[in-house]
């Protein structure tokens, strides 16, 4: 069993890479970004923005995987509308 950290660590590790992979920019921020920055604080989340274009949309859904799930249509609607 892993603890609720490793979770997370393994989720973000998960987000982050296909965020890389899709070329989509993004930031961590909330109570884990402070927490790495020495202002700890408990967390059981991930604040993440992204920069998730309609160009680059269908490779960032391909590098995530089945990793997430994920409402493609509310997704994509949202990247169209942007």
């Amino acid at each position: 069993m892993t603890s609720g950290l490793d979770d997370i660590a393994s989720a973000l590790k998960a987000l982050a890479t296909a965020f890389v992979a899709s070329e989509t920019r993004y930031f961590i921020g909330g109570s884990l970004a402070s927490s790495m920055q020495g202002e700890f604080r408990a967390t059981n989340d991930i604040d993440v923005v992204c920069n998730l274009l309609p160009k680059t949309f269908d490779r960032f859904l391909a590098a995530l995987g089945d990793q997430f799930l994920v409402d493609h249509v509310a997704l994509r609607s949202a990247v169209e509308r942007g």
